[in-house]
């Protein structure tokens, strides 16, 4: 009996089951929050990433800014024609300088020559440093038709200028330009056209025009190619203003062989210019 009461006591024990450990749940509206932040954080970045760059654009324009710009200095032009000597002739109112070695061989009268009409006017200049009177003899006596035997010639003739004897490139009046062509002026009005692949025309540095041409032979007699000072030799040619001498123009020759060279020559053409 008393272990049934006990067994009943027993039986009616309440049974205590633990509780289970709580389980930690964030709401769903805490998602959106941790958007909005990471959101709000990007946005940040961009906007100081952004001013940083900006910071650093303006200090480099500083920096150039600041910078001084090199000036380079310009490099002075040597004129290799300043110890030259300067000469002018009164007839084609012109003036130009030559080498200090060189002297007029008929100056200041030049070399009058009368034709069977009108007349040739020729001024030769002459390296005279060491030349001997054998040569200066030569140069005289090779004059004719204002052809320079050493050093550099100034020829021209009157409008109405005929003679017994060919032409030669002392006889031009100056030159003229059309179409693409250069003409040489010959007395009585005649004109040749030259070889284009002979001519070049250029301008003195006082602006006076100038066709330089080069010299060449041809023709079973190998004569001077019209219009030019023939082989060894390189010519100019310039128009006088008109009306005011009694030249229209100037043959200038050079002998290459006996006189000065190319690029001398060219330096003597730079320094011409009209004296009124």
């Amino acid at each position: 009996m008393k272990n049934q009461v006990t067994e009943q006591k027993m039986s009616i024990a309440p049974v205590v089951t633990p509780n289970p450990a709580p389980v930690l749940s964030i709401p769903k509206k805490s998602n959106g929050l941790v958007w909005v932040l990471f959101f709000l954080v990007f946005l940040l970045s961009v906007v100081v990433a952004f001013f940083v760059y900006q910071n650093l654009q303006l200090r480099q324009q500083l920096t150039v800014q600041l910078t001084p710009t090199p000036v380079s200095s310009p490099v002075p032009t040597i004129d290799p024609t300043a110890s030259w000597t300067s000469y002018a002739i009164p007839e084609y109112g012109v003036s130009f300088k030559l080498p200090k070695n060189y002297g007029p061989l008929d100056y200041p009268d030049g070399n009058v020559t009368k034709g069977e009409k009108g007349f040739q006017y020729c001024i030769e200049y002459i390296p005279v440093g060491g030349t001997s009177w054998h040569l200066v003899k030569e140069a005289l006596a090779g004059g004719g038709g204002c052809l320079p035997s050493l050093g550099i010639s100034f020829g021209s003739t009157s409008l109405d200028y005929e003679a017994g004897r060919g032409g030669t490139f002392g006889d031009l009046q100056g030159y003229r330009a059309g179409g693409g062509k250069y003409f040489a002026k010959m007395n009585l009005g005649r004109e040749v056209e030259l070889p284009a692949n002979l001519v070049k025309e250029t301008q003195s540095l006082n602006g006076v025009s100038i066709l330089v041409i080069k010299g060449k032979n041809d023709g079973p007699e190998n004569f001077p190619v019209t219009g030019t000072p023939g082989l060894g030799h390189v010519g100019a040619l310039i128009n006088l203003p008109t009306g005011k001498y009694k030249y229209p123009g100037i043959a200038i020759d050079t002998n290459l062989s006996k006189g000065m060279n190319e690029e001398t020559f060219m330096q003597v053409l730079s320094t011409i210019k009209f004296t009124n």
